[in-house]
């Protein structure tokens, strides 16, 4: 689409631009060069492939945020309900001095 329609890239705006610097460069190239449509659709592709792993990216790290947040509050939960240091980093595969650090920030105040 960027390549064999480069007027739709053009309709962005500058932020939208400036999230895609690869296809931003990948453009300014092809520009440059005298392509068959073969190859053009090659870029083509490439790019899409970019923009599907940082989408991809993008959502991986959100859901480990937030699975890293629950795994924190259980085990803030579990620290508070009374269950060990050595308990809790088997559980959630914590190093013990994480949980330690955890009971004197949270729990012992």
């Amino acid at each position: 689409m960027y390549f064999t329609q480069p007027t739709l890239f053009e309709k962005l705006t500058p932020e939208e631009y400036a999230r895609y610097s690869e296809i931003c460069e990948a453009l300014e190239s092809l520009e440059s060069k005298n392509l068959s449509p073969e190859q053009i659709r090659g870029y083509e592709l490439y790019v899409d492939s970019i923009r599907q792993y940082y989408t991809t990216m993008s959502i991986e790290r959100e859901e480990g945020r937030e699975e890293g947040t629950k795994r924190l509050e259980s085990a803030l939960s579990d620290l508070k309900s009374g269950l060990t240091i050595d308990e809790i980093a088997a559980k959630y595969n914590f190093e013990k001095s994480y949980v330690e650090f955890l009971y004197q920030t949270f729990i012992v105040k």
